[in-house]
């Protein structure tokens, strides 16, 4: 069934650039130097902004300095600017003021940086004996020991600070468990981007519920926005679930996690966060971009949408949304870019302009490049399951 579709693209008010695109750099297993090269080469293909290292289980035990290493031959092979996490929840602030001085001296060039990960919900695993080895804090507890780590940061001349990066209560309309209004009223003069993760589901239950969160997504950054004007945003860490040990149709490396990313992607172009960053990057189970084994790399559905966005360049100079299908134009010197999101089971047409006349299949994205002289395409591409299926 063919839907016909007429765009009428006015000026959006709101000439953003991009977000940075970035990814959380995390895996257990240690991966040989070919191993490694595999990776290397798959993911400088995604011309990513921002590797950050961080997440709970290096906050309670550390980063070694061999990981610290390898992170760091990471960040230089893709020309990416390291988020470094400093360990918060087990170590004091002797130990990490040692971490900052090691980091500085394996990386003597611009750095940004996190203190902690997930504080806001220390207690909450620990009663529920989820990670028996964080250490549970009350949020005056956790206020003070950040004060601490910030300060030291700030003696040692550090600029740029993305806090709190908290897992969910950064929603100060959930007002028992507002967490984020506190913080910004005692450090918001001190930090530089506002961190957030968000984990929609522990497991989708259908396509309409995860395409359904896109409209959800927008409305939670543009009320976070709205409330705290003073501070960019970063998505610190984005997937559709956080659930690791779910593997099936909806888990966070599937064709739907994909195609929800390349949405919600777009509308924060649309919002104008700073950055967004994908957890995460290798080997976690069903949460990664890229699994190593032997001598194969498998490229995920999740890979290509970050691929799908990552030459996109240019000012956002239009949109048109809605709960069926986004459109934007993105425009540079030389080119035009049109990104389509269909999130539908209908196929729709779309009038990109009185020239182009584009069918857009069910739960698929397109992406048009087009000469600004000529208006003729240069380049097409389709995010679809049957595209990533050809492979």
């Amino acid at each position: 069934m063919f839907l016909f579709l007429m765009i009428f693209v006015g000026f959006s008010g709101n000439l953003f650039g991009l977000p940075l695109l970035g990814v959380n750099y995390w895996y257990f297993e240690p991966l040989t130097p070919s191993q490694k090269e595999l990776v290397v080469r798959a993911f400088q293909h995604l011309h990513l902004d921002i590797v950050r290292i961080g997440g709970l289980w290096y906050d309670a035990h550390g980063i070694d300095e061999s990981v610290l290493k390898s992170f760091f031959e990471f960040c230089e092979a893709l020309d990416a600017t390291p988020l470094v996490q400093v360990p918060f929840n087990r170590y004091d602030v002797d130990k990490a003021r040692e971490f900052v001085k090691r980091v500085k001296t394996l990386w003597p060039r611009e750095i940004w940086w996190s203190i902690g990960n997930e504080m806001d919900i220390y207690t909450d695993l620990w009663k529920n004996r989820v990670f028996s080895w964080i250490e549970p804090m009350s949020m005056r507890e956790a206020f003070n020991r950040f004060d601490e780590f910030l300060k030291l940061l700030e003696d040692s001349g550090v600029s740029t600070i993305f806090a709190p990066d908290y897992s969910w209560k950064w929603r100060p309309w959930w007002k028992r468990h507002d967490w984020i209004s506190p913080f910004l009223e005692r450090f918001s003069d001190r930090i530089s981007i506002l961190a957030v993760h968000r984990y929609p589901f522990d497991e989708a239950g259908s396509i309409k519920q995860i395409m359904d969160d896109v409209e959800a997504f927008t409305e939670e950054m543009s009320r976070l926005r709205r409330v705290f004007p003073q501070h960019p945003i970063s998505l610190t860490e984005v997937n559709l679930t956080w659930n690791w040990e779910y593997k099936g149709r909806f888990d966070g490396q599937s064709y739907w996690a994909g195609l929800w990313f390349i949405a919600i992607y777009g509308r924060a172009a649309y919002l104008g966060l700073h950055s967004v960053l994908f957890w995460s990057a290798v080997n976690d189970k069903t949460l990664s971009l890229v699994t190593v084994k032997g001598s194969q790399i498998e490229l995920h559905p999740t890979y290509y949408a970050l691929k799908f966005w990552s030459d996109v360049e240019g000012e956002l100079t239009k949109h048109e949304l809605s709960k069926t299908l986004d459109y934007y134009v993105f425009e540079s010197h030389d080119s035009r870019i049109v990104v389509i999101v269909n999130k539908s089971p209908k196929e729709m047409i779309v009038d990109v302009d009185e020239n182009i006349s584009l069918p857009v299949r069910s739960f698929t994205a397109v992406k048009l490049t087009i000469d600004r002289k000529s208006g003729t395409i240069r380049r097409k591409e389709i995010f679809s399951q049957q595209n990533l299926l050809q492979r």
